[in-house]
This record gives C-alpha cells, structure tokens and sequence, in this order.
C-alpha cells in the first residue's frame, strides 16, 4: 500500500466516523415523530413532544424545535399538567428572548 493509499484510507475512516453521531441523531428525532404521529393526548406525549424539541434544537432547528415545544404547552394546558407546562415555558423563553 502506497502512502497516497494509506492517507486516503485514514481520511475515509474519518469522514465515516464522523459522520456515524449524526445519523443517530436523525434516526432519534424520526423515532419521536413517529410517537407524535400517534396522536395520543396524555402526559407521556407532553414528555416526547418536549424531547423532539431539544432534539430539533441540538440539530439546529430552531423554528421546528419552537413548533414542537408550543405543541407539548397547548397538551400540558388541555391536560392539566403543571410540571410539563413550566418546563415547556422556560424553553420557549429561551427561544423568543435569548
């Protein structure tokens, strides 16, 4: 194997390697979508709906990340559910204010 070779090779890894953390993540924000999908209402969707949102945030995206975290605040208001609520607000503060 000539040096040239060798050099390509080490890159490739790299870049594969590299490469493997964000297609976790993507494989993660699909999985919680797919939960979403089932429109249930109740306390456990308020949690998911709030993890999508830090997920979408990770990656980068804002607006959907806002768009998720306002959905997991309008269940937490229908349902009652103070704990999911206040959470839910400190992140949407963040969002508009930071």
């Amino acid at each position: 194997m000539t040096r040239n070779q060798k050099v390509f090779f080490a890159v490739v890894c790299l870049f594969l390697m590299a490469s493997l953390p964000v297609l976790s993540q993507n494989k993660q924000v699909d999985s919680l979508k797919g939960i979403v999908a089932t429109g249930a209402k109740d306390t456990a969707m308020v949690a998911t709906l709030n993890n999508l949102g830090l997920e979408l945030l990770n990656q980068g995206n804002i607006d959907e990340s806002l768009e998720y975290s306002e959905k997991a605040r309008d269940l937490s208001t229908e349902l009652g559910y103070i704990k999911g609520k206040s959470a839910i607000n400190i992140l949407i503060y963040q969002f508009k204010y930071i």
